[in-house]
């Protein structure tokens, strides 16, 4: 197959999709497939449209950008779109209400091009109602349409589909999670286990029980709960060292100085920043539990890797993965407290035998689930399933026109 992604930006800092799909894409060219990325390069950028072979079989086109960070517009990718659309079988849009979408939408229609929208959560009604009345306007005038023309949507959890269902969607969907990468399945990783390169990024934190939170400093993801929640854990436990790891891309970096102050736990608190490749898998294998008290989450990519490097995860029901921690008995879920994510801390922390159970559950939960060969196999099945589907109405529509002839 022919395989197209548009995407925003691929930018890591961003968190999320900007992660995963490159190595989504990777995996579907490991398959066989042709795939390529068109994506968007905010400022700076040398050249209006710049394509770059990964070497893993995977082409990425850049175009410059104009706009706000918010909405930014490129005519450069709509250039290279229309140029393009027809070049490929299936095309994957990612997430609402931008420019990118609209366009890769309303071109695929025109070239009867079966599209997948993949949401990353913007159909969650706790998104829906940041800006609500923009983006209700946005969604009766653009949205709407298209994901009624949209072939499919791309689901990432069961929760997820529920709640874009409940909201009114009802174009076809596919339950299919996101992998993470491939170096995380290395062996010896988790628990306190590879305490070796992370001393650099956190020498304050030698000899101590590594509590951390990977992701975005954002509203939405409970900073201000797990800061008291280390309260906590801090009265009870010496030994423990919350880390905070992920990008301040929301200047909300000032708010969590300050929850640390009002908690008087600074001294035990560590802000990396953005944390990424070899510094990331070591972070993870120093690192005993793993947090994520969010209020919504389409998925939880840092969930999943937690799992994987066979770190004690506790969670929200925010974070859409809960209801599968739950199943797999892999992880704690309780509710969004500082009292019962702090009392969550302490028990793994506490209860050895607890902690090898639900570590050894998430371990399999994440190689049966959370790897991108298994999968590039749904999403090959997907994307087939969709094109069969615009071939079969491509036809009918054909007969139709020369019956009315």
């Amino acid at each position: 197959m022919r395989i197209l992604h548009v995407i925003a930006t691929l930018d890591p800092a961003h968190g999320g999709p900007e992660n995963t799909v490159p190595h989504m894409c990777s995996a579907l060219a490991r398959r066989g497939h042709r795939v390529e990325i068109f994506t968007q390069r905010n400022g700076g950028a040398r050249k209006a449209e710049e394509s770059v072979d990964s070497g893993d079989g995977v082409t990425t086109t850049w175009h410059a950008t104009r706009g706000p960070r918010s909405y930014p517009i490129s005519a450069a990718m709509a250039r290279s779109l229309r140029r393009r659309i027809s070049d490929f079988d299936v095309v994957q849009v990612h997430a609402l209400y931008r420019f990118h979408t609209v366009l890769a939408g309303r071109l695929c229609c025109r070239r009867q091009v079966p599209y997948v929208i993949q949401a990353h959560g913007t159909l969650d009604p706790y998104h829906r109602a940041i800006r609500r009345w923009r983006k209700a306007l946005y969604s009766l005038l653009i949205e709407n349409r298209n994901l009624a023309a949209a072939a499919a949507i791309h689901y990432t959890t069961t929760r997820e589909q529920r709640l874009a269902v409940a909201a009114g969607v009802r174009t076809p969907g596919y339950v299919i999670p996101m992998g993470v990468e491939p170096s995380l399945f290395e062996d010896g990783l988790g628990s306190g286990s590879s305490p070796k390169g992370h001393e650099a990024l956190i020498p304050e934190a030698q000899g101590r029980v590594l509590i951390t939170f990977l992701g975005r400093l954002a509203e939405e993801k409970g900073l201000d709960v797990l800061c008291k929640a280390f309260g906590v854990v801090s009265r009870a436990n010496a030994d423990a060292h919350l880390v905070i790891a992920g990008p301040d891309d929301e200047g909300l970096g000032a708010d969590v100085r300050r929850w640390v102050a009002d908690n008087g736990i600074e001294g035990r608190v560590s802000l990396t920043g953005f944390v990424t490749g070899q510094t990331k898998k070591a972070l993870l294998g120093a690192s005993t539990v793993f947090v994520l008290p969010s209020k919504g989450e389409s998925f939880g990519v840092a969930v999943a890797e937690a799992l994987t490097a066979r770190v004690a995860v506790v969670v929200t029901p925010g974070v859409a993965l809960h209801e599968e921690l739950e199943r797999a008995e892999a992880g704690l879920v309780v509710e969004r407290s500082p009292e019962a994510v702090g009392h969550a801390i302490l028990r793994l922390l506490e209860d050895e035998g607890l902690r090898r159970r639900l570590t050894e559950n998430g371990r399999s939960l994440a190689e049966h689930s959370y790897s991108w060969d298994r999968i590039s196999e749904q999403l090959e099945r997907m994307y087939l399933d969709v094109i069969e589907n615009q071939a079969r109405a491509n036809a009918s529509n054909h007969g139709d026109l020369t019956a009315g002839g």
